[in-house]
């Protein structure tokens, strides 16, 4: 049902559903809250446990691997073998950095001392004796002389020749130059000379393969040298950076004590060591397994499972609230309409029972005088057909309203109904218009007699006492059709379906002060409706409207 404009919902009402909705709510999301925050809780101490005991079992793992062959290593394990100058062997997970290598050992540089006295005076002959120690067998001492040709050769604007020296020098791979891993050297230097030059394509793929060579641990070298080569290229593998990290903690416990095992936990990873003496040093296995398992996710599917559980809940406590508000809100504007309906009632039925009452006293005390006795006599029967009329509509409305109403019907003439009515009327405003041909209907006549003279009494209070009222009878398909047209003040588009209902008067009548019951427009709703019919409304605000009553039309129409 559609409000007044101007209703305004009790404080009560609202109240009722602060009560109804909102503290449901307020307990159920506390209720929730504590339900998700237990849960969380059981979930952290039930991970805790399975990182201790995957640890736990790593930790075997690892000793069996340390005592018998490495060829079955955990998928994230490093197996080292070091002694005082640092990692001396390596297998499984390559590392990125270490907490110490053992230094390679570099081509002595009196080898050099000739071709640098003279690499500021004379380059080309220092190029000469570098080229000569390329041809070298050794490899540390190829890489020497290859970094220190390359240096010559971009002192002597040689570029190209420079690339090729650093090329050549990249494919030596660990051999020992400048503490570093000859591969590192050679890539670092190329991207500096494409830098230099400007070709940045050139100088990121150098970058992308430096970056790669150290993330995958291709070299043994330590933090220090990792950091400087690293410099301005994308992170490293995350996996192997906190293996590497791990070592470094443990680097110290290691060389403290001779033999051991550790197990322990951190984040959503479980960690373990096994070390012991082997041949000239110390091996150690460390190993970290993700703990991110079918019980983390079925965890999460438990905890989506709560919420969508609490959110239904609240979304059924707020329906319910909803339509508990709304009936109530319906029921008490209801009462309201009710209260004016029987206050406009009153007003409708003071008004022909004071006239009444009024001749009625006149004639009794003899006051009339003679020749105006037929005036009054009229008069009053006007006032008691009126008063009758009225009675009969809240009658014929109580049978409807209560579905007693019983509809007798016969083939009966639309034009003639139509009619009928306007004849009723009686009234030069009243324009009847029947087409040709004859729209003919199984309806019970005296019913929709009624609901014709409703919508003409309707046309003719809300449109000046000028303007016509047209009623009109037309076909169209299988249905006939009774119009009743005014030019009027209309009726808006909002307001369309709720006059339509029982006690609800649209703002024209309270605009032009206009009298009634609101209950024309129901009873002509009602009887339609029981006839299979339908009423339509064309209307506009200032410039009348337009209501068609269509009902089935009977095998008899022409």
């Amino acid at each position: 049902m559609r409000l007044p404009s101007d209703y305004v919902a009790p404080a009560r009402l609202l109240a009722m559903f602060v009560l109804v909705t909102c503290l449901p709510l307020a307990a159920l999301g506390w209720l929730g809250h504590r339900v998700l925050d237990q849960d969380l809780a059981l979930e952290t101490q039930r991970r805790a446990e399975r990182l201790q005991n995957t640890a736990n079992q790593l930790a075997d793992t690892l000793t069996g691997n340390l005592l018998a062959s490495r060829t079955s290593l955990p998928a994230a394990a490093t197996w080292l073998q070091f002694d005082g100058r640092g990692v001396i062997r390596r297998q499984g997970l390559p590392l990125p950095y270490y907490p110490q290598t053992a230094p390679g050992v570099e081509a002595p540089a009196q080898l050099y001392a000739s071709a640098e006295a003279v690499e500021r005076t004379d380059p080309m002959l220092a190029a000469e004796r570098y080229q000569a120690l390329v041809r070298s067998e050794d490899r540390a001492q190829r890489a020497g002389a290859l970094m220190r040709l390359a240096r010559t050769q971009r002192r002597m604007g040689n570029t190209e020749g420079a690339l090729s020296s650093y090329a050549e020098l990249v494919t030596l791979g660990d051999a020992p130059v400048a503490g570093a891993p000859a591969e590192l050297v050679g890539r670092r230097q190329r991207a500096a000379i494409f830098d230099g030059e400007g070709n940045e394509w050139a100088a990121a793929a150098e970058r992308r393969a430096l970056a790669l060579v150290l993330s995958d641990g291709r070299y043994p070298i330590d933090r220090a040298t990792l950091t400087f080569y690293r410099e301005g290229l994308p992170s490293l593998d995350d996996a192997r950076s906190n293996l590497a990290a791990v070592v470094t903690e443990l680097w110290p416990r290691w060389h403290a004590e001779p033999s051991g095992r550790a197990a322990w936990t951190k984040d959503d990873r479980a960690f373990a060591t096994v070390w012991a003496p082997e041949g000239v040093g110390t091996a150690a296995i460390v190993a970290s397994v993700s703990t991110t398992s079918m019980a983390d996710g079925d965890a999460a599917s438990r905890r989506t499972l709560l919420v969508a559980g609490f959110a239904l809940m609240a979304l059924v406590i707020l329906a319910a609230g909803y339509f508990v508000f709304r009936a109530l809100h319906r029921e008490l504007n209801v009462a309201r309409l009710q209260s004016d309906f029987v206050a406009q009632v009153s007003h409708e039925f003071r008004t022909p029972l004071t006239a009444m009452r009024h001749l009625t006293e006149l004639l009794e005390e003899g006051a009339a005088p003679a020749e105006r006795l037929p005036e009054f006599h009229h008069a009053l029967g006007k006032e008691t057909r009126r008063l009758h009329a009225m009675v009969e509509s809240l009658l014929d409305f109580g049978r409807i309203e209560s579905g007693r109403q019983v509809y007798r019907l016969e083939d009966t003439s639309l034009a003639d109904i139509a009619r009928q009515v306007v004849d009723a009327f009686g009234s030069p405003r009243v324009q009847l218009l029947i087409p040709n041909g004859v729209a003919r209907s199984r309806v019970d006549r005296d019913a929709l007699t009624l609901a014709v003279q409703n919508l003409v009494d309707n046309a003719m209070k809300y449109s000046p006492a000028s303007s016509p009222v047209r009623v009109s009878v037309d076909v169209r398909g299988r249905r006939g059709g009774i119009s009743v047209e005014d030019l009027g003040a209309g009726i808006s588009a909002a307001e369309e379906r709720s006059v339509r209902r029982k006690f609800v008067r649209g703002s024209a009548a309270r605009m032009m002060n206009v009298k009634g019951t609101g209950i024309g427009l129901a009873i002509v709703d009602q009887v339609v409706r029981a006839h299979g019919g339908r009423l339509d409304v064309d209307s506009e605000v200032g410039r009348g409207s337009r209501f068609t009553i269509w009902v089935p039309l009977s095998e008899h129409t022409s």
